[in-house]
């Protein structure tokens, strides 16, 4: 289950390293208050360990990843507050953006950036896994 309530966020705080309390709070305004708690919650369950394995294997091999935080309008306007989703990457990725899927999430506007978002180099080596790993810097965007 996703900390999203103020009690488990609250409890992953006092945890946290004291000093490391001012930063998450800045990179995430708004705490506890929904969307606040949603991007927090993700980035806690899926962003954070993805940046933890990624450290440990890179003293191995080298590693690219990317985070694709564009979500195309049609997705925060069907009320679930969506942001990007688990696979709506590909499409931008593998150059579908003209499948009839992506035309139709970018049917109310986002089509541009949504399609650029594949063209860059996106990749990126993280760092090691000794340095603590922080959101700065990373933008939320909607298309």
């Amino acid at each position: 289950m996703l900390p999203r309530s103020p009690w488990r966020i609250q409890a992953l705080f006092n945890h946290a390293p004291e000093d490391s309390h001012d930063e998450m709070r800045a990179a995430y305004p708004g705490l506890p208050i929904s969307r606040a708690a949603a991007d927090f919650g993700g980035d806690y369950a899926f962003w954070y360990p993805s940046i933890v394995v990624a450290g440990l294997h890179s003293r191995f091999a080298p590693v690219h990843f990317y985070r694709f935080d564009i979500a195309p309008r049609l997705m925060h306007l069907l009320g679930l507050g969506l942001d990007a989703t688990h696979g709506i990457e590909m499409y931008a990725l593998f150059d579908q953006v003209d499948s009839p899927f992506a035309r139709t999430m970018t049917a109310l506007g986002g089509r541009e950036p949504f399609s650029r978002a594949g063209a860059g180099p996106g990749c990126t080596s993280p760092a090691p896994a000794s340095s603590r790993a922080t959101r700065r810097g990373i933008p939320n965007q909607t298309a």
